[in-house]
């Protein structure tokens, strides 16, 4: 959406893709063209940086030496501090891992905001999620997934900057996705997410087994990727359960897949 307003975007993964799988409409809009990976063989591009040789003290002996762990951490950060003020961006926007953007922020002197797609009480979380959460105070913008995560964030945040956060829904294009009612129905419900453990796989495995003993038609399929290892913990809870037919993990496809 941002690029069909004009928008100039550039993107910069801090992990590689983790499998082959690329949405047709990510092609057709051309940001492929415009997304920056790390990878060791890349430096040579950076060398003559003033940038990146400034980022490299605070990453590895400075004030950033804890935040970033390991080395590929640190290089990553002073790469793409460099390629950020190389390529003139002024604003850094992050999902999920805020704390380590922020810093890329702090290193090449832009603005700074993220997404908050969940909530979690700081007593709750681990030291190692906490330490990836971001500053209470430097982000310009704190975009909340939904009420109940602006509220949480709102808690926690100090009463002078609370107003920044603000709640943007994640939408659904319903042009794309709509029921054919020519279209035989085989699937029941249809889950697309990761396997990641906060997206609590193991309960709809359950509840499909508790709903195939009163409806042996009934078909639970999910769509999504993950690990090798989260990929067995959860074909091992279908086999353990007996879920047969009535559960399927399909993998990781398409959104051209996911709509039909």
């Amino acid at each position: 959406d941002l690029l069909r307003r004009g928008v100039e975007v550039e993107v910069f993964s801090w992990f590689p893709p983790a499998d082959e799988v690329i949405h047709p409409e990510v092609t057709e809009s051309g940001i492929l063209e415009h997304t920056h990976y790390f990878r060791y063989r890349y430096l040579p591009q950076v060398l003559l940086s003033g940038t990146f040789w400034h980022s490299l003290y605070p990453v590895l002996l400075g004030r950033y030496r804890r935040r970033y762990r390991t080395l590929r951490d640190k290089m990553t950060a002073a790469y793409f501090a460099a390629r950020v003020r190389a390529l003139g961006h002024r604003h850094i926007h992050s999902h999920f891992i805020g704390r380590l953007a922020e810093g890329v922020s702090d290193l090449s002197r832009t603005t700074f905001s993220y997404t908050a797609h969940c909530y979690t009480p700081l007593e709750q979380m681990s030291p190692v999620a906490r330490a990836l959460l971001p500053s209470r105070t430097q982000a310009s913008l704190v975009v909340a997934a939904s009420e109940y995560v602006s509220r949480g964030r709102r808690s926690e945040a100090p009463e002078e900057v609370r107003d920044r956060v603000k709640v943007v829904r994640c939408g659904i294009d319903v042009t794309r996705f709509q029921p054919d009612a020519d279209s035989p129905k085989t699937i029941d419900v249809l889950c697309v997410a990761g396997l990641g453990p906060t997206k609590g796989l193991e309960y709809l495995i359950r509840a499909a087994k508790i709903l195939s003993e009163t409806n042996p038609k009934v078909r639970v399929v999910h769509l999504g990727s993950g690990s090798p290892a989260q990929q067995a913990l959860y074909q091992q809870e279908c086999e353990t359960l007996g879920t047969g037919d009535c559960f399927r993990l399909a993998g990781a496809v398409s959104s051209d897949q996911v709509k039909q």
